[in-house]
């Protein structure tokens, strides 16, 4: 404060008694002003009244010594004067002093209180200095000019009194109003921070609570669990609500749902435009959809009966999809115009009287046939160019429940409720019956493999059967789930294998006649009536009795991957590193070669010779535009990637042994390397350097070694077996040394938490990147971690195990997100985009076959997809069960 820059001898020994100290460095009460010429006596006389009072005054004559700086100490004083009282003495008015300290005290916006000896004041000069100070509506204190020199009257100092504690009593009120207002903020802060603190709470548990129950309703009802993982996401992100998601959406290659009003009995895609579907509904509704918008072109009715709620649909486009043939009511044949706006009726056929129209085939573009429900003949066969009918010969005991033409248009399939299996060659003019087969049981539905020469039938109790139509050697499939399969197709795998769709009372699925492995996907609420199968796009779409259709995309191993491209060297991948840009993956062979592929074009660019035997490693430094390379041969090679063109840019062959592992610290353009007799060296283009003549340390162990370099800072940390060291390779000096109980499988750094993640035994630890000291330990499940990848924006680390496996992990909470992915023997992965995705190099069935898949790892991503697959709202009686508030 300034009034320690006064020192002793300016305030003088009278004045440093406690209450005179006190007003010194808490201010005073008063500040009297006077003329020294009339008004000394007067104001010395107020000086002690006051105090008497027990106010604090300041008056020059008492409190400015001989030798001391007047000005400074007045200025002072009246900085820290809550009142300044003007004598306003007769020569006041000449008074330069009185003015100044006016002057001065004005710019504290204080109270000034004139004492007026008479109408000194009021009736002075407006041209007069203190005149102008003081505006004429401060209220003055009168006194009598005797007073000048007989002292203040009892009045004055009453008035001053009561003035002052009024004015101290106002401040009192304001202070404890400004109290209470404070004690009511902590208050409503506290209340505000506990109703925070609650209501977190209450989302958290309600988050968890509804990913809990997407988990479960995921077995049953696809989009309800979609709804319900979003809206756990929505109101509380947590690792619960993230896993919750990752499953419901990978539960099921579910690409959206489409939403009807009734029952769906039948679903048939066009074969001349992928993305036209019609679905027949058991209301007797016929509704056309853009596969691709999930847009509804047109709702007709082929039935004119006014509440049909039973009516089993039957549909089939013609071979060209310009015609789609539907029944109608009893023996009726619809035949519509199809067209870009949907459905246009173009004809109606009668086929006969006391028969009904059950399922109907397009045969060509110009024939059809029709199963009936009669007494009679069961099979028709339709000329639409000339209206004839034929009944064929009595092939059926019963109405056949299913007809299937195979794709090169020369054999048909019928079956039935009397357990028998027809094989007609058509003709030009008519069918003609091949052989016929005892299924044991209803046939609900059959299809021709794409040779034509293998049928599988839906049976009603045991699944499926498959039959070489050749040979007539039969197998039955069993191990779908039980009940009965009203729809099964062909359907080719992602790696070109053979396998089927089917659905039923048990949902939907896939067979695949390689391992016999079988994919249940329950996608619906109810039975699944009916699918098709579009073998181009590699959908299929299902028809629900609970009213809707589902399309499935089996193009996509998982919902939240994208195939980027696959990749055939003909020889074993055994490095790659991705360059930054995320376009280009270099990659080295086991013949030594290194490869550029770009993932965006799909295409393998070019290749070199690299090395002498198998590339061990490849690093990519991006201030340098440098990758860098290691093979079997002991050599490190720079490259740079001009275009298209791999070049050499450098080499080195230290006589150091076998070099097993790079690393690299991009910003410091610094290699690392890792020899297999457990030595560490820092490398350049041509030669091993730094301390030790190159050599970092040694670690003695002749155990497994892995290592890696933080990005920024000139520092490594490595492991060899159990022994764990981070070392400061610029200056020559070990940060820290632990010892473990476990040899060290993966090793990463968190750049951005400040941690080392540590792959050892059946768990990950995060060590502290000071000291080592171990932080945090998940369990990562019963298969080892070989590979740890760090996306520090979003604190997702990606896993390979051993067996080649997939694992996300949330960092922050230690908790693995979800189950497994659905990855296939991974080489390598690596985030990008700050960890909203993640690329993986998989090998394909164990051939020298790559495939390059980008997966989405943002939640936020995961909650929109889960929407738009779902495609509807909770309705207000879902809400109100879950307790899901908007």
């Amino acid at each position: 404060m300034a009034i320690f820059s006064i020192e002793r001898s300016q305030i003088g020994p009278r004045r440093l008694s406690l209450s005179r100290l006190t007003a010194w460095i808490f201010g005073f009460d008063y500040f009297i002003s006077y003329p020294w010429s009339d008004g000394k006596c007067y104001a010395t006389t107020l000086a002690y009244h006051l105090r008497k009072q027990g106010f604090e005054c300041f008056l020059d004559s008492d409190d400015v010594a001989k030798g001391d700086n007047w000005r400074v100490i007045v200025n002072f004083a009246l900085r820290r004067t809550s009142r300044l009282l003007v004598i306003c003495s007769p020569s006041v008015v000449d008074s330069k002093a009185v003015a100044r300290e006016v002057d001065v005290f004005l710019r504290t916006r204080r109270r000034i209180i004139p004492i007026d000896f008479g109408t000194t004041l009021k009736n002075a000069s407006r041209n007069i200095r203190l005149r102008q100070l003081i505006d004429e509506s401060v209220v003055s204190i009168c006194e009598n000019v005797a007073a000048i020199t007989n002292g203040p009257s009892e009045n004055v100092i009453v008035d001053l009194k009561d003035s002052f504690d009024l004015v101290r009593k106002a401040k009192r009120r304001e202070r404890i109003l400004a109290a209470t207002v404070l004690i009511f903020f902590l208050l409503a802060a506290a209340s505000l921070v506990g109703f925070w603190s609650a209501e977190t709470r209450l989302k958290e548990s309600l988050s968890r609570g509804l990913a809990a129950r997407s988990e479960i309703e995921s077995a049953r009802q696809m989009d309800l669990a979609l709804l319900l993982a979003a809206e756990a996401n929505r109101i509380r992100s947590t690792t619960s609500s993230r896993s919750g998601l990752l499953n419901v959406i990978e539960r099921a290659p579910v690409k959206q749902y489409l939403h009807g009003e009734a029952a769906v009995g039948v679903v048939a895609v066009s074969p001349n435009d992928p993305e036209f579907m019609v679905s027949g509904h058991w209301n007797g509704t016929l509704t056309a959809w853009n596969l691709a918008t999930g847009e509804i072109l047109a709702s007709v009715s082929a039935t004119e009966k006014r509440e049909a709620t039973a009516f089993k649909p039957a549909i089939s486009f013609s071979a060209d999809g310009t015609r789609l043939a539907s029944n109608g009511d009893d023996d009726k044949v619809l035949l519509w115009k199809v067209s870009e706006t949907g459905l246009e009726l173009h004809r109606v056929l009668s086929i006969g009287l006391g028969r009904t129209v059950r399922e109907i085939m397009y045969l060509d573009n110009r024939r059809i046939l029709v199963a009936m429900k009669s007494d009679g003949s069961t099979l028709t066969l339709v000329d639409l160019e000339t209206g004839d009918h034929e009944d064929l010969p009595d092939a059926h005991r019963e109405t056949p429940s299913a007809i299937v033409v195979d794709d090169f248009g020369r054999k048909v399939v019928t079956a039935g409720s009397d357990h028998r299996i027809v094989l007609w060659n058509l003709t030009s003019s008519s069918l003609q019956r091949r052989t016929t087969y005892d299924a044991g049981e209803w046939v609900l539905d059959v299809d021709f493999d794409p040779s034509s020469t293998y049928l599988i039938a839906g049976l009603e109790r045991t699944g499926v059967l498959l039959l070489d139509t050749e040979t007539g050697n039969n197998k039955k499939i069993d191990r779908l789930g039980g009940g009965r399969v009203f729809a099964v197709a062909f359907a080719s795998q992602h790696d070109g294998s053979l396998g089927f769709v089917w659905a039923g009372d048990d949902g939907v699925g896939d067979y695949q006649f390689e391992d016999a492995k079988v994919r249940r996907w329950p996608i619906h609420l109810d039975a699944v009536l009916d699918l098709a199968w579009e073998p181009g796009q590699r959908l299929v779409v299902t028809a629900g009795r609970d009213g809707k259709v589902a399309v499935l995309d089996l193009r996509r191993h998982a919902a939240i991957s994208t195939h980027v491209a696959t990749f055939d060297p003909s020889h074993e991948i055994t490095a790659s590193v991705l360059r930054p840009g995320k376009r280009y993956q270099l990659l080295g062979d086991e013949t030594g070669k290194l490869h550029v592929f770009d993932l965006d074009a799909g295409k393998l660019l070019g290749s070199v010779d690299a090395h002498d035997g198998r590339i061990l490693d490849i690093v990519y430094c991006e201030e340098t535009s440098l990758a860098v390379s290691v093979g079997d041969d002991d050599a490190i090679r720079w490259w740079t990637l001009d275009g298209t063109v791999l070049s050499t840019w450098g080499s080195a062959i230290p006589s150091v042994g076998t070099i097993d592992h790079l690393a690299i610290a991009p910003r410091l353009r610094a290699v690392i390397a890792l020899v297999n007799d457990g030595t560490v060296w820092r490398v350049t283009q041509s030669k091993l350097h730094n301390r030790n003549n190159g050599q970092l340390f040694l670690m003695d162990s002749n155990q497994p070694r892995v290592f890696a370099a933080h990005p920024t800072e000139p520092w490594i940390v490595a492991s060899k077996g159990s022994e764990m060291i981070a070392f400061d390779w610029k200056r020559g000096t070990e940060k820290w040394r632990v010892e473990l109980d476990e040899f060290v499988r993966a090793t990463e750094i968190d750049v951005e938490g400040g941690t080392i993640l540590v792959a050892r035994g059946l768990s990950i630890e995060l060590r502290s990147a000071h000291n080592g000291e171990v932080k945090a330990r998940f369990p990562t499940g019963r298969i080892p971690v070989q590979v740890l990848r760090v996306a520090g924006a979003s604190g997702l680390v990606a896993a390979i195990h051993f067996d080649s496996s997939l694992t996300l992990w949330d960092l922050e909470d230690q908790t693995q997100i979800g189950s497994k992915l659905p990855a296939h023997e991974v080489i390598q992965a690596g985030f990008g985009g700050r960890g909203s995705a993640l690329l993986t190099l998989e090998k394909v069935d164990g051939i020298n076959r790559y495939l390059f898949r980008r997966w989405v790892t943002d939640h936020v991503t995961w909650e929109r997809m889960a929407r738009q697959v779902a495609n509807r709202t909770l309705s207000e009686v879902e809400m109100r069960s879950f307790d899901v508030r908007r």
